[in-house]
């Protein structure tokens, strides 16, 4: 007569099998957010993130990837929009900067709710050409207040 498994033995395979599972899916992983805490009080510091790129552009391992500014902010942002400018180095020291305006909206779904995470589209099917750390500094033109933390949310193609 065959036994009913017990929930110990149940739950053993389950995690052995999630484990399996989350091993066969190592690599590039599909969604990295690479964040840095800012002063909450008034933020007017560049706040600096780093992305490695394992792979260069030559590889077949090689994807595109979108990249989206993310803010977390408290209830003392009070601001419309954001006025930054964006550096990039990249790992063979190339320097680019930009300045971007973006209009930014806060829906706060709790009165209870302190903070809340701001993701605005950033760029569209990035392609990075070179191996190595890429490394993005955002600073504000203007002081800010209530903005806790700042990055970059890159999902992979």
């Amino acid at each position: 007569m065959l036994r009913k498994p017990s929930n110990r033995v149940v739950c053993r395979c389950v995690v052995v099998l999630a484990i399996a599972l989350g091993l066969a899916g190592c690599g590039m992983p599909d969604n990295v957010v690479r964040y840095t805490d800012v002063n909450v009080v008034e933020w007017q510091e560049e706040a600096v993130v780093e992305y490695e790129n394992e792979y260069d552009n030559k590889s077949d391992e090689a994807r595109l990837c979108d990249m989206d500014m993310l803010f977390h902010v408290n209830r003392h942002f009070v601001a419309d929009t954001f006025d930054v400018r964006i550096t990039t180095i990249t790992p063979d020291s190339l320097r680019y900067t930009e300045r971007l305006y973006i209009p930014v909206k806060v829906e706060w779904s709790k009165a209870t709710e302190y903070s809340a995470d701001v993701l605005v589209p950033y760029r569209r099917n990035v392609t990075f050409d070179k191996q190595g750390v890429y490394v993005i500094g955002i600073e504000p033109v203007v002081a800010v207040s209530g903005v806790e933390s700042v990055g970059i949310n890159f999902q992979m193609k």
